[in-house]
């Protein structure tokens, strides 16, 4: 079983590339969110921490390559660090497509620790080890994923649902019909809609 699992990951392609960037001047960077080309699916994700209260929430969002929401999700978890919020935000993103059968996933989100450590670039992380190797069980079942890290002005909609989880009891999936919190961001990233991000 532990050779077979070692074959199919290492079929599956599992890339890690830098942030799409249309543009950038002296102080700022233009770009935007990225559709998904052939049968890709493309999964953003993001966690939220409040320290006062003390609250942690997860979002994320799944569309197809015309922008189209195939589900999204937004939840509380117990309280916890922000790098473990990005981190449980992918693997309940994963875990989704993986339930609905979307098997040609891009998984992206705007922590680039996460990015690093699921593309195995990153430094080993005892307190994520786990979750690292629940989500490398999920990508034997998929047919094709990616990953890649995307500015924060590319992730809105992740970050949105991840705060709204941060106010909610209980979490929820939405197939198809997402909340109306996020219509108007779905709108401006569908259409390609520029953002603007100060360069460092």
């Amino acid at each position: 079983m532990i050779h077979n699992l070692g074959r199919r990951l290492a079929g599956i392609g599992l890339i890690q590339r830098k942030p799409l960037i249309l543009t950038r001047c002296a102080r700022s960077v233009y770009l935007r969110w990225e559709k998904p080309s052939g049968n890709f699916v493309k999964l953003n994700y993001d966690g939220a921490v409040k320290d006062n209260p003390a609250k942690a929430g997860i979002g994320g969002i799944i569309r197809d390559h015309e922008g189209k929401v195939l589900l999204c999700f937004a939840e509380p978890i117990p309280f916890t660090t922000s790098i473990m919020a990005e981190m449980l935000a992918a693997k309940r993103g994963v875990g989704l497509a993986c339930e609905n059968d979307l098997s040609q996933l891009w998984i992206e989100g705007d922590a680039k620790t996460i990015v690093d450590i699921i593309t195995g670039k990153g430094t080993r992380n005892l307190q994520l080890e786990k979750h690292v190797i629940d989500m490398k069980c999920q990508f034997a079942l998929l047919e094709s994923c990616k990953c890649t890290h995307i500015y924060r002005e590319g992730n809105r909609i992740a970050d949105k649902l991840a705060k709204m989880g941060l106010r909610m009891k209980t979490g929820q999936v939405w197939h198809g019909n997402p909340p109306s919190q996020i219509h108007k961001l779905l709108q401006e990233e569908a259409a390609g809609v520029i953002f603007k991000r100060r360069a460092k």
